[in-house]
């Protein structure tokens, strides 16, 4: 299954709670998203697009499949281990990187996996398609930083169009 990318944070587009107001993501995929090729000032081959999520990761059913389409309302949960979809079965997040694990609580389901051995596939803007090392840098260093609001890793800045951050080698 494949996911389109939200960005680095929470994808709460329109808000969650009536009344007030949410920042939209800064990846391409989210709800209502309006984005346009001219929307990705940080480059077509710098920028991801759609992830790889597997249907059943570990114990976890969380394959883009578990949901159609994005609902803030909707809160799905698994009761083996209590782990939240949100809804998200339709776009990824990807601030805990890549191949979540029930035992690393740095990974969650709502971000991109894959069966295969070490990362999963990724199509950028540009349409070609890059395996990712489930190594990749995704965790800040600099624990001031929202990461959803800034690209202060290589994953990161991947996921989002225009933080105007240099992606690098990856």
């Amino acid at each position: 299954n494949y996911v389109m990318v939200a960005g680095t944070g929470s994808s709460t587009t329109p808000p969650a709670t009536p009344g007030t107001t949410a920042t939209p993501p800064l990846g391409v995929g989210f709800s209502n998203s309006k984005i346009n090729f001219r929307d990705i000032t940080d480059g077509t081959s710098n920028t991801l697009m759609v992830g790889e999520r597997a249907w059943k990761y570990g114990q976890v059913t969380a394959g883009a499949a578990t949901a159609i389409g994005f609902s803030a309302s909707v809160n799905l949960q698994d009761t083996n281990n209590g782990v939240k979809t949100a809804g998200l079965g339709a776009i990824g997040i990807g601030y805990d990187g890549i191949n979540w694990s029930a035992t690393n609580p740095d990974h969650q389901p709502r971000g991109f996996s894959s069966v295969h051995v070490g990362g999963a596939q990724f199509v950028l803007c540009d349409g070609s398609v890059r395996f990712i090392s489930e190594n990749i840098d995704y965790r800040s260093t600099s624990p001031n930083v929202d990461a959803a609001l800034w690209a202060t890793t290589t994953f990161a800045r991947l996921l989002c169009r225009n933080d105007g951050q240099v992606v690098g080698d990856f």
